[in-house]
């Protein structure tokens, strides 16, 4: 392989104008095969391969994919997006194609790791930090738990306080949290008092929107936040 590699490099150096798509994605291939470091080629030849070929190369594989779901064969398209994103890591929409199959196939961590990729390409996706946190929701325990939370409310603020699922979200996992903490401690008293401070929200949202809603939310909104008659 490193022979290999060795005259792949040659003959893109020695192409004149732009090197064809199968010597460049060869190279990067073999580059990460090797565990070669050698961020300066694999930067210009990565950008040389989205400058020029990125339209052709994604229509072949995402088709491949596409072919592979309808055949019923989600194991064979999760392989054809992930060697795609081998080459293509920015592409945003292949990450969340790749979390969807996953999700099919119940393998929520890979899905999870799909989602902190969309999250890192776009941090003010709001719909990002939520699909994320169900995952984490999902997966249950404290710890993801409380991350996932974490993650609600984050929505939350990008939405200014709009997203539902959100809302419903830090509900839902306050339920499962176990909470041993000071009073006298202000971050703990916000911990505590999230909750009834979500659930509040949503009834305002309910109001103003969808009052005839009132008397399904309610009973849920008081299930939720540990309480046994109705919010006022």
């Amino acid at each position: 392989m490193e022979i290999e590699l060795e005259e792949v490099e040659r003959q893109l150096r020695s192409a004149k104008g732009v090197p064809s798509a199968d010597k460049l994605i060869k190279y990067l291939r073999l580059v990460r095969d090797l565990h070669i470091r050698d961020s300066p080629m694999v930067a210009r030849y990565g950008n040389i391969l989205l400058r020029h070929y990125k339209s052709d190369l994604s229509e072949d594989e995402r088709g491949r994919v596409a072919l592979e779901r309808t055949r019923g064969n989600t194991t064979a398209a999760i392989d054809a997006l992930r060697k795609y994103l081998e080459v293509f890591a920015n592409d945003k929409d292949a990450w969340e194609e790749l979390a969807e199959l996953y999700l099919e196939v119940l393998n929520y961590r890979q899905a999870a790791f799909c989602y902190e990729e969309l999250i890192m390409h776009a941090p003010s996706n709001s719909s990002f930090f939520v699909r994320y946190a169900d995952i984490l929701y999902t997966l249950g325990g404290t710890t993801n738990y409380k991350t996932a939370r974490a993650y609600y409310a984050k929505a939350i603020e990008l939405t200014a306080g709009g997203s539902l699922r959100g809302l419903f979200g830090i509900l839902a996992c306050s339920a499962h949290i176990p909470d041993r903490v000071s009073l006298q401690d202000a971050r703990s008293r916000a911990q505590i008092e999230l909750p009834e401070v979500t659930a509040q929200a949503l009834l305002r949202i309910y109001k103003q929107h969808a009052p005839d809603k009132l008397p399904f939310v309610e009973p849920m909104l008081a299930k939720l936040n540990g309480q046994g008659g109705m919010l006022e």
